[in-house]
């Protein structure tokens, strides 16, 4: 599969987890300035963002036993962490526009089948296996919520300013949940709009300089069979072509 599928591929996931039209080409994607779209986005960030506000709170002045007060220094770190590389690829949209395009353009004459099929073989590994390991461990978090509900406590995962650890009303524990399920959604956007597709950049980076090796060595392939006695001058300029050519890509 070729970059330009690989990356059309995941402009729409990442479209479609609230963050954004990064593809170059009109009407291809969704119109992220749709006034639904804005509203969806503008709602899950919001969401995203209170919630990483009450786990500051909770770790600076909250009060809870102290495996939960870790917990919550944890959280508040981590999921700043994650917001604001959320925001930095968001607020660089059009910048990942050109390097997209330009990503596709660089080396795209010369690329070879076989070896972009191996590319792509690595980007679904490596994403994968990136997939299974973030939410193997946010789903460590709802086992141990379960196993405190279980020993008599209440069920929680993140923890937050509100509630506090002695509430365990019908509210409290909805709450809980809920944030629950925003931190499966927010992991969600973290490993599409910016882990994976990082990840996804550096291997497309590294095949292009394995396809630029691969011309460069054809080119010295090809001048060594046209450099014969009487045929330099055509030689010379096909290398002198070739430098260029791979010089610009």
């Amino acid at each position: 599969m070729k970059d330009y599928e690989i990356l059309k591929l995941f402009c729409k996931k990442i479209y479609v987890v609230g963050s954004g039209n990064f593809w170059f080409e009109e009407n291809i994607m969704g119109d992220d300035k749709n006034a639904y779209y804005r509203i969806y986005t503008i709602l899950l960030f919001s969401v995203y963002c209170f919630m990483t506000v009450l786990e500051i709170m909770a770790a600076v002045c909250g009060e809870f036993p102290e495996d939960e007060k870790s917990d919550s220094v944890t959280f508040a770190v981590s999921h700043s962490i994650v917001m604001i590389k959320i925001f930095s690829v968001v607020s660089n949209k059009k910048l990942i526009k050109t390097l997209n395009l330009n990503m596709i353009k660089v080396c795209e004459k010369h690329e070879e089948p076989k070896l972009m099929a191996e590319k792509y073989r690595i980007v679904k590994i490596n994403v994968v296996a990136y997939f299974v390991i973030v939410y193997g461990s946010a789903s460590c978090f709802v086992f141990e919520g379960l196993r405190k509900l279980f020993d008599g406590s209440h069920f929680i995962t993140i923890v937050t300013y509100y509630p506090t650890y002695a509430d365990n009303s019908i509210l409290a524990n909805s709450f809980r949940i809920f944030t629950t399920i925003v931190l499966f959604m927010m992991m969600m956007t973290m490993i599409v709009s910016v882990d994976s597709f990082t990840m996804a950049y550096l291997i497309m980076f590294k095949y292009k300089i394995i396809t630029l090796r691969h011309y460069l060595e054809n080119l010295k392939e090809e001048f060594d069979k046209l450099n014969k006695p009487g045929n330099s001058k055509q030689a010379v300029e096909r290398l002198t072509d070739g430098l260029v050519e791979g010089i610009i890509m």
